[in-house]
């Protein structure tokens, strides 16, 4: 299976567990461990690895530089272009 599908398994199973157990949905509990294990690598807190401006662990990183514009996380994860799609293949 892919990564990719591996994500969005994931990020389904949660918001629908989330959904039934009607438990308010908390970025550090269901969000937060998806994007450490798939997105930090290039765009988390290490200055060494990361790959671009963009840190997906500081809240202010994502809206200040305005990069994930309506609808672009959803193009980044289901592109078929590999110099598109994040995660990379």
């Amino acid at each position: 299976m892919s990564r990719f599908n591996t994500i969005c398994l994931v990020v389904i199973a949660t918001m629908t567990s989330s959904a039934m157990s009607a438990a308010p949905l908390s970025f550090s509990r269901d969000i937060k461990p998806i994007l450490s294990d798939s997105c930090y690598h290039c765009h988390g807190p290490d200055d060494t690895a990361r790959e671009s401006e963009l840190r997906l662990d500081l809240r202010a990183s994502v809206f200040e530089l305005k990069v994930l514009t309506d609808g672009a996380m959803l193009e980044h994860l289901t592109s078929n272009d590999p110099d598109v799609r994040m995660p990379p293949p």
